[in-house]
């Protein structure tokens, strides 16, 4: 099921300034630096996860990766993304 363009979250405390900006500038989120919206670009990558990762959600007891595993992934995706440029 696809989120609406109304579905605001909320930023959890254990996200810094700079990884809020680091998300907006990949184009995954937009929004302020309390809430924000998850793009279409950030669904997707975040239903690739799901889907494509190590291990597929459907392989696995877990229903839904859990949302630090999710921040995790996107981290390490950008860090990637962040050296290659760079190299």
């Amino acid at each position: 099921m696809k989120g609406s363009k109304d579905d605001i979250f909320r930023v959890p405390n254990t996200m810094s300034h700079s990884d809020v900006l680091a998300l907006k500038s990949a184009g995954l989120i937009d929004g302020g630096d309390k809430t924000v919206r998850i793009t279409d670009k950030g669904a997707e990558i975040i239903r690739k996860m799901v889907l494509f990762g190590e291990e597929s959600s459907f392989e696995s007891d877990n229903k839904m990766p859990s949302y630090s595993e999710i921040e995790r992934k996107i981290k390490a995706n950008l860090q990637k993304k962040s050296s290659k440029k760079k190299g």
